[in-house]
């Protein structure tokens, strides 16, 4: 168990299921899904953990990812829950999006825009947003401010996060099954590169029912954004910041809230 082994997004993708699996946005993006929205759409989808929620609006949807293991795995699930939506898995990339349609509401749910660390590349998703949002649709970028009140609510802040953890050292998160009812464990190490950026180490330890067992490590890097620098970017852009949130029950955000959650127009 000493030696890390290399992870094909095919396996990924089923840990990936069993690890995001948080509801606690549920009923908040459900919220945005008023009369005038016909036509939604998500991205990153992953593996639709967010997508299977909106599906039961009756929403045109397209949900997208740039990983093809995850569309294909979002496919399967949509195939055996038959949502009332139409659902559309779609393989792109946030930076190069070009559906040729527009959309009344858009998601971009818990920090994936965060992931966005290359150079341009926030400006560049926000433009390709844009083109994508009908003349008073609404696009949800919802972010962790990784900086929030070491009280705010667990189940608001990102569960691979802990504002009271010093840098580089291991933490132990969790052990869950996968729907196929494989055992894994994920430890945690988190390294503030500087004010700007945040880096996550994932080690995972996995066990399958055949026997096999072995060990795999990742790491994400985020983007770290305080409420001035993402409402000067995404006015850079041409969108306008309509409403800012704290949390899940649209408080206006203030410094030390676990969400910064944008509404933008």
């Amino acid at each position: 168990m000493d030696d890390y082994a290399n992870v094909s997004y095919k396996e990924r993708a089923s840990l990936y299921a069993a690890e995001y699996s948080d509801t606690v946005d549920f009923e908040f993006l459900r919220s945005f899904v008023t009369p005038s929205v016909k036509t939604i759409l998500e991205i990153p989808s992953g593996v639709g953990r967010n997508v299977l929620n909106m599906a039961t609006t009756g929403c045109s949807i397209v949900a997208v990812d740039r990983e093809p293991e995850m569309v294909r795995f979002l496919t399967e699930r949509l195939s055996r829950e038959q949502p009332r939506s139409n659902v559309q898995p779609v393989i792109g990339d946030l930076t190069l999006l070009d559906l040729g349609q527009l959309f009344d509401l858009i998601l971009v749910p818990r920090e994936a825009f965060q992931l966005l660390t290359a150079e341009d590349a926030p400006k560049k998703a926000l433009l390709s947003l844009k083109r994508h949002l009908t003349q008073y649709g609404a696009l949800i970028i919802d972010l962790s401010p990784f900086s929030h009140s070491p009280t705010a609510d667990e189940d608001l802040r990102p569960d691979y996060y802990d504002p009271k953890l010093p840098d580089d050292v291991w933490q132990f998160d969790w052990e869950r099954r996968t729907e196929h009812n494989i055992r894994f464990s994920r430890e945690h190490l988190q390294r503030h590169q500087d004010p700007e950026t945040l880096e996550i180490l994932f080690r995972y330890d996995v066990k399958e029912d055949g026997g096999r067992s072995y060990r795999t490590q990742t790491s994400t890097t985020f983007n770290v954004y305080t409420h001035r620098a993402f409402t000067d970017l995404a006015n850079s852009t041409g969108l306008q910041v309509q409403a800012c949130y704290g949390d899940y029950n649209f408080k206006s955000f203030e410094d030390g809230d676990p969400r910064m959650i944008f509404c933008l127009k």
